[in-house]
């Protein structure tokens, strides 16, 4: 082969591998386009591509070897090009969480006597709060709650922490009952009511310091946030203890 031909050869392939390259970039880059553009350009590029390389080597004064190394040459680029800029399946509604987020499939199903809805939820100053779906493995559920801040959830000062209950084999789990406030003296007050996982390192370290605990002012390592919904208290007594005396001025 002689150095002009090899020239042209090299000079074809660099050529092509930019152009292919940049469409590649260009399609990938606009995003809105339909999803079958980078493929296509990709497709149509290179056929252009070979198409020219095909009538500038012609037959009259190349080899039918030459030819078909070209040809060849080029349709690999082109196929990988294609291959790397198709469509992947598009996420559907179910798989809005990643396949290893630990915390798909659970959700909460009610909160004191409501099912959590879009609304602020009117709850007792002592409620349970359950839902559906299996703890994974290396992690435990816990909801707690805290004061509403201008409308905001805080992730941090949680009180009244609980360990959530759930029986091996089954898919639904629960609270024991626990207080939101302190009745008529919280009442129209907002709260959030905090539904999140831990891992089992945090789990353990939890329950030794603080058991189903009264507080805790750091967002504990490793919190998965389930779901945070918002709450305001009727200040109706439900609790199965006698609210706390007056202090006495």
């Amino acid at each position: 082969m002689s150095t002009s031909t090899a020239d042209k050869i090299n000079a074809i392939a660099s050529v092509t591998g930019v152009v292919l390259g940049a469409g590649a970039l260009v399609a990938d880059h606009y995003a809105t386009l339909p999803d079958w553009f980078g493929t296509a350009g990709a497709l149509v590029i290179g056929g252009a591509l070979a198409l020219g390389a095909w009538r500038w080597l012609s037959p009259a004064s190349h080899s039918t070897l030459l030819h078909r190394l070209v040809i060849g040459l080029l349709a690999a680029l082109t196929g990988v090009v294609a291959v790397l800029v198709w469509p992947g399946p598009k996420p559907t509604q179910a798989d809005a969480k990643p396949s290893g987020d630990p915390t798909k499939g659970i959700d909460v199903t009610k909160v004191g006597d409501t099912v959590p809805g879009p609304d602020t939820e009117k709850i007792k100053a002592c409620i349970a709060v359950s839902g559906v779906g299996k703890m994974p493995k290396g992690y435990q559920l816990w909801v707690a709650n805290n004061f509403d801040i201008d409308g905001e959830a805080d992730p941090a000062n949680l009180y009244n922490l609980q360990r959530v209950v759930q029986t091996k084999g089954q898919a639904t789990w629960h609270t024991p009952v626990f207080g939101v406030g302190e009745g008529q003296k919280h009442k129209g007050t907002y709260f959030w009511i905090h539904v999140f996982l831990l891992p089992r390192s945090s789990d353990t370290v939890l329950q030794n310091l603080l058991g189903d605990a009264p507080g805790f002012k750091e967002t504990l390592p490793g919190t998965k946030p389930i779901e945070s919904i918002r709450v305001q208290s009727t200040g109706v007594w439900n609790c199965p203890y006698p609210p706390a005396k007056k202090e006495k001025s």
